[in-house]
């Protein structure tokens, strides 16, 4: 939060039981103890957006009513004993609240509809704020703007103010007086009808801002040993004069006269080098506009009194933040009852009126300025010469009364290149010159070597500034993408963290099944741990035994012997039962033994062969069966057999896959390492990438600098342009002087294209003066010649 000037911070801290323990107040790197009841906060940086709106705005208010946003003073209120926050804030809009009506007028009617809804029909749609307020960063009465202050104010200054002067100044450069005066007139234009001197003014801004005095009300209203935003501002970026225009737009005020001054100067300058009697008037009346505009010059003042001297030391205490001090001044006699009441307050000194000779002054006068007086110098050297019948270099001449006559065919030449017909005119209107041609070419020659020199200069900066900027883009775009690879990264190593986390959890299901087959087998191992070898359990696997091309372990091969043997058993019971059936076919044959009545008898027969046949099929039944109960025993051992090895199997792939799983994991932190690592080392290639980009940013020969110097270049280049030209037509007119002729077609016009900034200007003027020179040589221009014998 901000209390006046110095931020703080609020800090309370509440128990888990419910209740503020205490609450304390940051202020810069002091913490103090927060007592107070109620901090004011003066406006809350919170943000909201409307239900059902675009619109964005600043919270202001939370309200248990239907809508977000309240016209009430937003307080929040803690604990009992804690601290209330009560804050008066207002509404910040973050979108563009006519950017479809900017679209529409642009696509109908261009640029004149354009700035004509910018300086006249932005509505102001709000009691509170108004849209044109609101919309170029304006605060309350009195009104003061900022580009900066509004979240799109800036968009605004840009479209209506800065864009057209920046293609002013492009228009000048090209010596495109017309245009450059016409895209001047968006922003100051001084045929405004109206007896307001705001009339002239068409960016809104600068109708409101009262322009008058403001260095001195700024200079008469410090404080001593008091900071000041605006002159510490204007001290840490000294170099940088959009930084003290944005906090005093008069000054931008100022730097659009002086440029509308420079054009009519320029356009003057033109006219003024053609020295015809016709474009003398013309150069007149923009000297004379331009003198109207400027008003008077600046009256010197004589000293109105005697300042004391004084030291350092006497006005320590009084230095304010622009190094300056009040002091009274002693007046003298003539001067001396300018004011009988109090002047104001300064430097938190009330200003003395002018009572028995005293006043209060500042100790060091407002400075001048000295490109202001140098527009006025000009302006007055220009008429001075003109009403003297001077050419602009101060040469006093009579110029004729009817200018030489014109082709017609140059005329038609000239507008079927796009070129205007003033530069045909200037081209005839060339003066006789005082020197010899050949004295003249070399001169000429000369200046084309430092024209294809300064164009190649130009050339070169132009590559240069070029370089840097895509050199800057380069490293801009490498920034981002690095911050992209970052993401990429970022999201790899989640993914690696997540893939190890599965990897955990699908290991416990393989130590599931290990732990329950080691428990099945009854052996006494136990899970391996990740960093120990698993053994292996050794498995029972007897050789097998090939039965009719079946691998067989031991069991089963006793399994079908004993069963083959019971078969054949049974088989072999199976004909003694069929036996002893058939045995009782054969009839008993009785005998009996009675010698006195008593004895035995003795029966024997078929019943007796069957009844042994069965008898006998019942035993070898028993053998038979025990046959059987051995080939199912063996069976059975054989099953059991298979399913210990079955067990012991899966327990050893149980455990080869924990130990693979285990692999894995190792695998899977390997790999989170080299995420680790590759975020480490992507992090640091975006911080060389930002130092590069700052290094771009910093370094003295950056873009910035080569676009000043192709300003600057640009400029000499067509000075050096014109002055070459001058002499070369020159030295063609010394051509047709020598050699007798009326006209002569080698130094053309058109040699300047501004299309291009004039690249190749110096060699095509090389190229007509070497031609010219060729046709001196070709034509001695006399008949006879005296020579001494």
């Amino acid at each position: 939060i901000m209390t006046g000037a110095n931020p703080q911070l609020a800090l309370e801290v509440f128990s888990s039981q419910g209740g503020t323990i205490k609450g304390f107040v940051f202020s810069g790197s002091q913490m103090f103890r927060g007592d107070a009841a109620t901090t004011a906060v003066p406006d809350p940086t919170n943000f909201h957006v409307y239900p059902n709106s675009r619109e964005v705005h600043s919270l202001q208010a939370v309200d248990a009513g239907p809508r977000p946003l309240v016209n009430s003073v937003p307080f929040f209120t803690l604990a009992n004993t804690g601290v209330t926050f009560s804050a008066n804030g207002g509404q910040m809009k973050f979108n563009h609240s006519f950017a479809h009506d900017l679209l529409s007028k642009l696509a109908v009617g261009g640029l004149d509809t354009l700035f004509d809804y910018y300086a006249n029909k932005i509505p102001d749609d709000s009691p509170t704020v108004p849209r044109k307020v609101d919309a170029f960063g304006g605060d309350a009465k009195p009104i003061i703007y900022h580009e900066l202050k509004r979240p799109y104010s800036l968009y605004n200054w840009e479209a209506a103010f800065h864009s057209p002067m920046l293609l002013v100044d492009r228009l000048l450069k090209s010596q495109q007086f017309e245009q450059a005066l016409k895209m001047c007139h968006y922003v100051f234009n001084p045929y405004g009808k109206g007896t307001d001197s705001k009339r002239f003014w068409q960016f809104p801004p600068f109708k409101e801002i009262d322009a008058t005095n403001v260095l001195e009300r700024l200079f008469m209203g410090l404080q001593p040993r008091q900071p000041n935003d605006q002159i510490s501002e204007w001290r840490d970026k000294p170099f940088q004069p959009h930084v003290v225009a944005r906090s005093r737009p008069s000054a931008y005020m100022k730097w659009v006269v002086m440029k509308y001054l420079e054009i009519l100067i320029a356009w003057g300058d033109y006219l003024f080098r053609q020295d015809t009697i016709e474009t003398l008037n013309q150069a007149t009346q923009l000297y004379v506009l331009a003198a109207h505009i400027y008003g008077p010059r600046g009256q010197k003042i004589p000293k109105r009194g005697k300042v004391q001297p004084q030291t350092y030391l006497s006005l320590l205490d009084k230095w304010d933040a622009f190094g300056n001090a009040m002091v009274e001044l002693e007046l003298v006699f003539p001067f001396s009852n300018q004011t009988p009441f109090p002047i104001g307050v300064s430097n938190g000194v009330v200003g003395l009126a002018n009572v028995f000779g005293f006043a209060t002054t500042l100790y060091f006068c407002i400075p001048d300025n000295p490109k202001l007086r140098a527009l006025r110098d000009t302006i007055d050297d220009r008429l001075f010469k003109i009403r003297h019948c001077q050419n602009i270099e101060g040469v006093f001449r009579k110029l004729p009364l009817f200018e030489p006559p014109i082709d017609p065919a140059l005329l038609v030449q000239a507008a079927a290149q796009g070129l205007s017909l003033a530069s045909v005119l200037n081209d005839l209107n060339s003066p006789m010159p005082n020197y010899r041609f050949y004295y003249l070419l070399q001169k000429a020659l000369e200046l084309c070597s430092e024209i294809k020199a300064l164009g190649n200069a130009f050339l070169s900066a132009k590559e240069k500034g070029d370089g840097e900027a895509i050199a800057k883009l380069r490293a801009k775009h490498e920034s981002s993408i690095h911050n992209l690879v970052m993401e990429v990264k970022k999201q790899q190593l989640e993914e690696a963290g997540k893939s190890l986390d599965a990897l955990q959890e699908s290991r416990g299901g393989p130590a599931y099944r290990l732990q329950h087959y080691l428990k099945l087998i009854g052996d006494s191992g136990s899970i391996p741990d990740a960093g120990v070898d698993f053994k292996e359990i050794a498995d029972q696997i007897e050789q097998p035994v090939d039965e009719s091309g079946l691998k067989l372990i031991g069991y089963e091969k006793e399994e079908m012997d004993k069963a083959s043997a019971a078969a054949d058993w049974q088989i072999g019971i199976g004909i003694v039962e069929t036996l002893g059936s058939i045995l009782h076919v054969v009839p008993n044959i009785a005998a009996d033994v009675k010698p006195i009545g008593i004895g035995a008898g003795i029966t024997f027969g078929g019943s007796n062969l069957g009844s042994a046949s069965q008898a006998v099929a019942r035993g070898l039944q028993v053998y038979g069966g025990y046959l059987s109960f051995q080939s199912t025993n063996a069976g059975r051992k054989g099953g059991f057999l298979r399913q210990l090895q079955d067990r012991v199997q899966q327990a050893n792939v149980a455990g080869y896959e924990i130990k693979n799983i285990d692999k894995q994991m190792l695998t899977q932190q390997i790999r989170i390492n080299i995420a680790n690592q590759e975020i480490t080392n992507q992090q640091q290639q975006i911080d060389n990438a930002k130092e590069v980009e700052e290094f771009l940013s910093s370094k003295y020969t950056t873009q910035e600098l080569y676009t000043w110097m192709m300003g600057q270049i640009q400029t000499l280049y067509h000075q050096a342009y014109t002055l070459a030209y001058d002499l070369a037509k020159r030295a063609e007119r010394a051509f047709q002087f020598e050699r007798g002729l009326t006209t002569s077609n080698f130094i053309q016009y058109g040699y300047w294209d501004a299309g291009y900034d004039g690249l190749l200007a110096g060699e095509r003027l090389y190229i007509g003066l070497k031609q010219l020179e060729a046709a001196h040589q070709e034509k001695r221009g006399y008949d006879f010649e005296v020579s001494k014998p």
